[in-house]
């Protein structure tokens, strides 16, 4: 866990600050622009979600395959065969997705459509950015990754609000930012991220490998799209393009808060698990899962009730009064985005054994359970059935998971750590209610709320020996802490 909890700490730049930037143009423009335009932005964002997903069996690969050719000091064959498919595959979505755009410009209305054009091209450098952020994670080189993450973040924000304000872009212009932003950083990341020391021809039999592996997480991954965006085409179709904004106000502030940690957790824990499983073997990627599940449980679980707790100041606070509203999705929102994280511990037994297939029925599966719930209840329900539905599919995803990983690799789920940390966060979570029942000033009661709740949380678990001064120790002497202070 040494490794991991480095990692970890290097990764933090990378996530928290993309999270504030979020969490800072959020009230922002939703302040500054409607519903309907704030609505059309996350159309564009969620498209090239998608288009992005389609590339996914080439990350997914690099991460899972990067070990073993580097043990065998042949990486530069994976990076060159990789960047071969990258080249034909962003060719390819690209022409696509502008001929799509060019026919479909009649029925579109005009604020989208010219939002959709600068969406084109922003997928194209985008596609190439994150191909090398992620050679960067699979070579561990996680300062370099937050350094790069962190830049394009800050970089995109201060880019798109000038474009957006001073330009009178709109909306349009973050999507503008996105693009320079990622654009300038880009020959900076080539040089850091792809070895140059490391030669290697293009290989057929390696292709076809990265094929059988990715391939099934591509199909898995596109289902995954449905459970967490799909319900906004369908607010769109159904309910109008305002709606979709109120929905995503609330949604960013919920998924953005628990997707930090389960990110962060993805980004520190992928690579290290598959070096852990190819180098020190089955038993070791055992005990690594256990303790991982345990450290991400007592994250992710007070976070899912501090938020639910809290999720009507925080609206008042991050959005303007016409999005307001959807605060009543956050407790639900929050707890299906954990159940995501939960199951992507699972998920690696999977992939260690190269189970893919089994990750792409049971995402399928799940998504297309969230599909037919949600063509039942959203025209009716609207938003508030999309977060129920959501929250249902992962759900489903989680049960799914867990049910096939376990035919191939099991190892001891913390059933101990759980009770303890769902009696602490629940205590927690009614102290910070209780406190916001008051008619103190929304500000000062969510500044007194967080580290009441933090607190209270933290002296639960040592009071029950969750949490031990032994773990806190070992903890600061992995990250050379307790060396810096002696």
């Amino acid at each position: 866990m040494r490794d991991f909890y480095r990692d970890f700490v290097k990764y933090a730049p990378a996530l928290v600050i993309p999270a504030l930037v979020g969490m800072i143009s959020l009230p922002i423009l939703t302040r500054l622009f409607p519903p309907q335009e704030y609505g059309y932005y996350t159309l564009v964002v969620s498209t090239n979600s998608i288009l992005l997903l389609l590339l996914g069996w080439l990350p997914m690969s690099i991460v899972r395959f990067y070990p073993s050719y580097e043990k065998e000091n042949i990486e530069g064959v994976l990076i060159r065969t990789a960047m071969t498919w990258l080249w034909i595959t962003v060719a390819a979505l690209t022409l696509i997705y502008g001929l799509s755009v060019y026919f479909l410009k009649v029925k579109l209305p005009q604020g989208l459509r010219e939002m959709f054009l600068v969406g084109v091209v922003l997928f194209a450098v985008a596609s190439l950015s994150e191909f090398l952020k992620v050679t960067l994670r699979a070579r561990r080189l996680a300062g370099s990754y937050s350094f790069f993450q962190s830049l394009s973040s800050l970089a995109g924000l201060g880019f798109g609000l000038i474009l957006s304000i001073a330009s009178r872009l709109g909306m349009k212009g973050m999507l503008w930012g996105q693009l320079l932003s990622t654009a300038l950083v880009i020959p900076i990341m080539i040089w850091v991220a792809l070895p140059r020391d490391k030669k290697g021809a293009f290989s057929a039999s390696l292709s076809c490998e990265m094929f059988r592996y990715g391939m099934p997480l591509v199909v898995g991954n596109l289902a995954a799209w449905i459970l967490s965006l799909s319900d906004r085409y369908m607010l769109g179709i159904f309910r109008g393009p305002a709606e979709v904004g109120i929905y995503s106000a609330s949604y960013t502030i919920s998924e953005r808060s628990i997707y930090l940690v389960i990110t962060w957790y993805l980004l520190s824990a992928g690579p290290i698990g598959f070096h852990v499983f190819e180098k020190d073997g089955p038993q070791s990627a055992r005990s690594f899962l256990a303790k991982l599940t345990r450290n991400y449980l007592m994250i992710g679980v007070p976070l899912v009730f501090g938020l639910s707790a809290l999720s009507r100041p925080l609206v008042e606070v991050f959005v303007g009064k016409d999005y307001v509203e959807g605060f009543k999705i956050i407790p639900i929102v929050t707890a299906g985005t954990f159940l995501l994280g939960l199951q992507q511990r699972f998920q690696s037994g999977l992939t260690f054994y190269k189970r893919t297939v089994w990750v792409m029925v049971s995402i399928f599966t799940a998504g297309l359970v969230n599909v037919m719930l949600n063509l039942i209840f959203i025209p009716r329900y609207g938003y508030m059935a999309a977060s129920v539905t959501t929250l249902v599919g992962y759900g489903v995803l989680l049960a799914m998971i867990v049910a096939t990983s376990r035919r191939y690799f099991r190892w001891p789920f913390p059933w101990r750590s759980l009770v303890k940390i769902l009696v602490g966060s629940a205590v927690m979570a009614s102290l910070v209610f209780a406190l916001n029942l008051t008619n103190l000033h929304i500000g000062l009661r969510i500044a007194i709320s967080v580290p009441l709740g933090i607190g209270t949380y933290f002296c639960f678990l040592f009071l029950f020996k969750e949490i031990t001064p032994k773990d806190v120790r070992d903890l600061l002497s992995t990250l050379g802490i307790r060396r810096a202070v002696g």
